[in-house]
């Protein structure tokens, strides 16, 4: 990751505060600490089932999967995948889904001009996210 050091602003410094250079090695910075959190760093594990299950996950992140439908997929028992999950990678088939879709979700706000938020509700019975308060 690139390293910057930014000296401090004295308000009312007007040189200092229109440093274009600078505000452009800090945007360059920046842009690299989120293209680092948005590259997906999908362990490859010996576990042949374990391998196949990261594969249709990161495949498809969106799918509505359960833990059932993907043991299903893998031809495993629901307990022995999260065993796996947890002894190669350390974190459960529905955390690893968690964390691809936060990815996908991530490069999709980078990558287009949609905001978190601008999404309709989906549900008839809270119409509007804040009746049920």
């Amino acid at each position: 990751m690139l390293a910057v050091a930014v000296p401090p602003v004295v308000p009312g410094d007007r040189e200092a505060e229109l440093d274009l250079p600078q505000a452009a090695l800090c945007r360059a910075a920046l842009d690299e600490a989120v293209d680092d959190a948005c590259t997906p760093r999908i362990p490859h594990p010996r576990n042949p089932a374990v391998r196949a299950a990261l594969d249709l996950l990161e495949a498809d992140p969106g799918h509505p999967w359960t833990l059932a439908e993907l043991a299903d997929r893998v031809y495993l028992l629901r307990s022995q995948l999260v065993r796996a999950f947890r002894t190669h990678l350390g974190v459960t088939p529905m955390g690893h889904l968690r964390e691809a879709r936060l990815r996908a979700m991530a490069v999709a706000l980078r990558t287009t001009n949609a905001s978190a938020t601008n999404r309709r509700p989906t549900s008839r019975a809270h119409p509007d996210p804040g009746a049920h308060r």
